[in-house]
């Protein structure tokens, strides 16, 4: 027969190298207290002075915060509207540059009322961009 006691004695080995290694007196600290070292412990690094400060200097070039987004602007869209305002003398024309823009301002008024004015709004614009990028693009001559 078992006793009680070596039950007791055995529950309290199976606590003691499975979940709590040290006590602190705090009851409420002992389900913090794992026999595991913490996901982020790791050991020194070779050669690594942990009380050298090093000067602004010394510290590598990075790129800046945000520089994909710079990146993009700078040789993406930067290009492409420089080459729309060189080339602007091709579209130039009244349609393009009265009747397109003043339809679209009109029927934007009304941008909340329906979905019809919404796509009154949106066709023009559409229009304009469409007419813009064929007439500015350099021919493709194969």
């Amino acid at each position: 027969m078992i006793s009680t006691t070596s039950a007791v004695r055995a529950l309290n080995t199976v606590v003691k190298y499975n979940k709590i290694e040290f006590r602190n007196g705090n009851p409420y600290n002992l389900r913090w207290q794992w026999k595991f070292k913490p996901a982020y412990y790791t050991y020194p690094k070779d050669n690594y002075e942990h009380t050298h400060v090093k000067k602004p200097e010394d510290t590598p070039e990075i790129r800046p915060l945000g520089y994909t987004y710079l990146q993009d602007l700078m040789f993406r869209l930067f290009p492409t509207t420089k080459m729309y305002w060189n080339r602007r003398r091709r579209i130039m024309d009244p349609f393009q540059l009265y009747v397109l823009p003043s339809t679209a301002f009109f029927f934007y008024q009304f941008w909340d009322l329906t979905l019809g004015f919404k796509l009154f709004t949106i066709i023009p614009l559409g229009i304009f961009y469409t007419r813009m990028r064929d007439r500015c693009q350099d021919p493709d001559i194969k």
